[in-house]
């Protein structure tokens, strides 16, 4: 049985990363996704809040959190495989990059990349948690459940005009 794992911090998830998820699953047979845990950066949710979201869109896949490097997650669920996304050149170069030192560190695992369809190409979620700031439509950037959590989390900013 072949399993992958797809690392990234979900924050939230995306179509983007659901389009990469879906693909993953036509190619392998058990695919676990990985809320990964960055000390540097200061998450919207919290990493079991973002697990959960995962878990309602994806029931049948494990969804786990993980402080450290992605090969020692990778071999602790038994994967042989790291799943990246990636949507444009520069994009690629830099999960390029990361392949081949995941690679040095980890000889048996493999990388592979899957590129975003056209549709969610421009999804982000960083562009996701901007248009809820100000109230603006998500239509096609998250699923309805992500949107209801963006928006309990964000109430739109009111940009009022200064009278001359």
């Amino acid at each position: 049985m072949s399993t992958a794992i797809y690392p990234g911090s979900f924050d939230p998830i995306t179509y983007g990363h659901m389009d990469v998820i879906d693909k993953a699953q036509r190619a392998f047979d058990k695919v676990v996704i990985c809320v990964g845990v960055n000390q540097k950066k200061t998450p919207t949710f919290t990493p079991q809040y973002r697990c959960d979201l995962i878990k309602e869109l994806y029931p049948d896949c494990d969804v786990i959190t993980w402080n450290g490097l992605i090969v020692e997650a990778a071999k602790h669920v038994g994967a042989a495989v790291i799943v990246r996304g990636f949507r444009a050149l520069a994009d690629f170069e830099a999960e390029f990059r990361m392949a081949h030192i995941n690679k040095r560190l980890a000889p048996d695992i493999d990388t592979v990349m899957f590129p975003t369809s056209e549709e969610t190409t421009f999804y982000s979620s960083s562009i996701a948690k901007e248009l809820a700031m100000v109230g603006a439509p998500l239509i096609d950037i998250v699923p309805a459940s992500v949107e209801r959590a963006l928006r309990d989390t964000f109430r739109p900013v009111n940009i009022q005009k200064t009278p001359r």
